[in-house]
């Protein structure tokens, strides 16, 4: 399992944004993405408090963020390689070292955003799924470590 966890590693180090997916008071999942930073264990990304999610992980911090590969750079559309998250949403973070860790990867836009109606949002993870080709799922803990490869059969269709 080693080699699978620096593979997620690397994985990791080509993202900027995370795909979101929260829920509202239905229950009903909202789908978006937000820029990211990750730091002490934890991935935060910065939202309005005008957006849906805000709105959504007040009520509901459940929720799950994935990374994707690109398609255009897939070898196969079918096996593109992701990570999911699933984990608890804490808004309205106010620390200056994650305000600074944005800024030093995203830009003084960071600033301007957090002088409107912007949140930091913390994302705690409590489990995942890496996905790197068939039959190469692993089950992910909330240390980010891969613990456990999936081994659910497939079966044909008739």
């Amino acid at each position: 399992m080693e080699n699978t966890n620096i593979l997620l590693k690397d994985f990791k180090k080509g993202f900027h944004s995370l795909i979101l997916s929260t829920l509202d008071d239905d229950k009903e999942p909202y789908t978006s993405y937000a820029p990211f930073i990750y730091l002490n264990g934890f991935y935060y990304f910065i939202i309005s408090k005008m957006a849906k999610h805000y709105k959504n992980i007040t009520k509901h911090p459940n929720m799950s963020v994935m990374m994707i590969e690109d398609e255009a750079m897939t070898d196969n559309i079918f096996f593109r390689k992701r990570l999911s998250y699933q984990g608890i949403s804490t808004p309205d973070i106010n620390d200056s070292d994650v305000l600074s860790a944005f800024v030093d990867k995203h830009g003084i836009i960071v600033k301007t955003l957090m002088d409107m109606d912007f949140s930091i949002v913390r994302f705690k993870i409590t489990n995942g799924i890496f996905n790197i080709g068939p039959g190469k799922a692993y089950i992910i803990d909330e240390n980010e470590q891969i613990n456990t490869h999936m081994t659910t059969p497939h079966q044909k269709r008739s």
